[in-house]
C-alpha cells in the first residue's frame, strides 16, 4: 500500500509538509466527494523560523471513499520554496478519517548525483468542518546534511478545501 510520494520540478530541493487543525468543530465527511482549495503559501526565511513570509496560494485537493471513512487521491503544491525557488508536488494515499481528522507523514532523503545532501519532512493535518468543508495545512521542511538547524528551509500552507 502506497502511503507518500513526493514530486520534485525543476530537480528542486524536496520540502517538509503539515497539516496542522483543531480538531473541536470535526465532522463526518461527505462519502465519494472531490475536495478542492487553495491555501496561505507560507515560508520559514525569517527569524527564528516561524512561517511569517506569505507570498501567494497553492491548491491542494483529495477525495473521501465512499463511506468517508478514508481521504484517497490527497494531492498538493508548496512553493516556490526560497532555498530552490521550485513548486514541490506531495502527495498521500490513502489516510484514514477518524473524528473527522486525517494525518500522514513521511520523511525521505534527499538526494544530488547519488550523494544525500537532506532530509526532507512532510506532515499534514486535515480536519472536517463540516460534511462538505475541511481545514487543511501542510508543512514541508528540509534539514541539510551537515548544517545546523538554523539554515533549515521550510515552508506551509493553510486553507479550506470545499466538496464540489
Amino acid at each position: 500500500m502506497r502511503q507518500k510520494r513526493l514530486f520534485l520540478s525543476g530537480g528542486a530541493l524536496a520540502a517538509a509538509i503539515l497539516l496542522s487543525c483543531g480538531l473541536a468543530l470535526a465532522a463526518t465527511p461527505s462519502g465519494g466527494a472531490h475536495f478542492a482549495g487553495k491555501g496561505k503559501f507560507c515560508g520559514n526565511n525569517a527569524q527564528g523560523h516561524t512561517y511569517t513570509d506569505c507570498i501567494g496560494t497553492d491548491p491542494f485537493s483529495f477525495r473521501t471513499s465512499a463511506d468517508g471513512g478514508k481521504v484517497t487521491h490527497f494531492k498538493a503544491k508548496i512553493g516556490p520554496l526560497y532555498c530552490g525557488g521550485a513548486t514541490n508536488t506531495i502527495s498521500f494515499e490513502p489516510l484514514t478519517v477518524s473524528a473527522g481528522a486525517f494525518r500522514g507523514k513521511f520523511t525521505e532523503p534527499q538526494r544530488s548525483h547519488g550523494e544525500v545532501t537532506a532530509t526532507v519532512n512532510v506532515t499534514m493535518h486535515g480536519s472536517f468542518l463540516t460534511a462538505k468543508k475541511a481545514k487543511v495545512t501542510y508543512r514541508l521542511l528540509i534539514r541539510f546534511t551537515g548544517s545546523p538547524a538554523s539554515e533549515d528551509c521550510g515552508a506551509q500552507v493553510r486553507g479550506i478545501a470545499k466538496a464540489g
